[in-house]
């Protein structure tokens, strides 16, 4: 799908700037004393292991199967669980005096491969060789929505040396939103059942960002090392085995206790858009679905769409495919509220006929508009113009 002209959406920053600046980036301004979780609580400092553990035990049974739930329904568990606490797998905490770098610099992708023998993203932070183990931590865009602003989060990949076996795992952090990881040679990727790695604090100022080029955007820094660990039995934990980490679930706003979500039939690890279930009840809604099945299918990681009729099963996800979050305005401003400003889609259909339509994609910074038409077997395509 082509991307086209570049546009300012005033409109929309309306939205975004309020529902941005009221939470992320209040507590970017400010530069945030020990531990600097308040700033982002997906990267919360956590109170220990007992506490962990008690909160698991009075934690609820995993939800049984059952159907499709109702936009009100969708509607009510989203908006609570992003009042929930959230559920943080690492913590910060000062970076020790004797993991500090005599000197500070950056290394290359190129050098980064060096260091070990399994694939390295092009988005790689650091790689590491450690007790028969490497690892990779890298961006992704696979829970934060890929845009201009940047701020994509952190994955580890780590492969067993000897076996050849590999895990990919959120670590539920996203860059700017307050910390930005960096590699550090003095620091040992996986330590006593942790991966851990430097960060340093530098956080989105949302207030600055308006979607144009991005020339005057802002950030807070204060020049402190932290150390970023992150508990490998938390980042793996898949409390309802459906398929995503508890981490990803958090951030996809489904059910970590139920393994499908929206009751469509799909397990939330395999569903395109684990929030929609209905099916389309009009012509329009149709070539939306056909429009955000598009999406899903152009690029991977996670795009935020912006609807305010009921969610539609986009059905199962492709190998490699992208994701769709469905949010409901007031959804979309709490979304914002607890992980940053997001640079959503809005999918605007306009009927020319029975069998045409207009679809137009907008994503704030670009715009495009494609031909819909529906074949003899009811199927609906489309053309970019």
């Amino acid at each position: 799908m082509e991307r086209g002209r570049r546009v300012r959406a005033i409109g929309w920053l309306a939205l975004l700037g309020v529902a941005g600046c009221g939470g992320a980036a209040g507590s970017a301004r400010e530069p945030p004393t020990e531990p600097v979780g308040r700033a982002a609580p997906s990267a919360r400092v956590t109170t220990g292991d007992d506490e962990r553990e008690e909160a698991r035990a009075d934690a609820p049974p995993i939800v049984p199967a059952h159907g499709p739930l109702s936009e009100d329904d969708l509607h009510r568990g989203v908006i609570a669980r992003l009042g929930d606490a959230p559920f943080a797998a690492c913590t910060v905490e000062p970076l020790p005096p004797a993991l500090r770098r005599r000197v500070r610099s950056g290394d290359d992708v190129a050098s980064l491969r060096a260091h070990v023998s399994m694939d390295v993203p092009d988005d790689a932070i650091t790689t590491a060789r450690v007790e028969g183990r490497e690892g990779v931590v890298y961006r992704s865009a696979a829970l934060d929505p890929r845009s201009e602003v940047g701020d994509l989060g952190y994955r580890v990949r780590l492969r067993d040396a000897t076996t050849g076996a590999e895990e990919d795992l959120a670590l539920g952090l996203t860059a700017l939103r307050p910390l930005v990881l960096v590699h550090n040679p003095m620091v040992p990727l996986v330590e006593g059942g942790a991966v851990q790695i430097e960060a340093e604090l530098r956080a989105m100022d949302d207030a600055s960002i308006d979607f144009r080029p991005l020339d005057a955007t802002s950030t807070t820094r204060d020049g402190r090392e932290r150390l970023v660990r992150c508990r490998l039995e938390d980042l793996r934990r898949d409390q309802d085995r459906d398929g995503l980490t508890d981490v990803a679930e958090q951030r996809l706003l489904t059910d970590a206790w139920d393994p499908d979500t929206d009751g469509d039939g799909t397990r939330d690890g395999d569903d395109v858009s684990p929030l929609g279930s209905a099916a389309p009840a009009s012509d329009a809604d149709a070539v939306w679905l056909a429009a955000a099945r598009e999406i899903a299918r152009d690029e991977d990681g996670l795009h935020v769409v912006v609807r305010s009729g009921a969610r539609l099963d986009l059905g199962a996800r492709e190998e490699g495919g992208a994701r769709v979050l469905v949010l409901r305005e007031d959804e979309l401003a709490a979304y914002q509220r607890r992980y940053g400003l997001r640079a959503p889609v809005v999918i605007a259909v306009r009927m020319r006929g029975r069998d045409r339509a207009e679809v137009t994609v907008d994503r704030v910074w670009s715009q495009s508009v494609l031909d819909a038409r529906r074949d003899a077997s009811g199927v609906w395509s489309l053309v970019a113009r």
